[in-house]
């Protein structure tokens, strides 16, 4: 699959997201892929079960940053009510939402491994 396809899989801003690479698949495309390494969710993951609000909080902006750039919609608004959760002491909407954000990142991760290595 190639970058332009895909909005087929996902609700995904891809337009801005290439205005933001300036462009450029392939590099848009790299930066994919590093979200497959990232341990970011895996952080938010461990804040969460130990119920760490500052860390919550930390770690969900985080991921809204870096899918907000990568033009990843749904997974930005979610992680973008977790911090708003968080700041407004809505304890009781922080499992709920951190679930939905767990399901959109294993959502994405799949969809990204369909993707064709750069170069090839």
């Amino acid at each position: 699959m190639k970058v332009c396809e895909l909005d087929q899989y996902l609700k995904v801003d891809l337009e801005g997201a290439l205005a933001r690479f300036m462009g450029r698949e392939d590099m848009y495309a790299r930066f994919l892929y590093k979200l497959q390494q990232d341990e970011t969710f895996q952080k938010l993951t461990e804040a969460v079960e130990s119920q760490t609000l500052s860390e919550i909080e930390r770690y969900a902006h985080t991921l809204k940053g870096v899918l907000g750039n990568l033009g990843l919609e749904e997974g930005y608004q979610t992680s973008s009510e977790l911090v708003q959760a968080v700041r407004e002491d809505h304890t009781e909407k922080i499992e709920p939402l951190y679930l939905v954000l767990k399901e959109q990142m294993q959502t994405y991760l799949n969809v990204i491994g369909m993707l064709e290595q750069p170069g090839q």
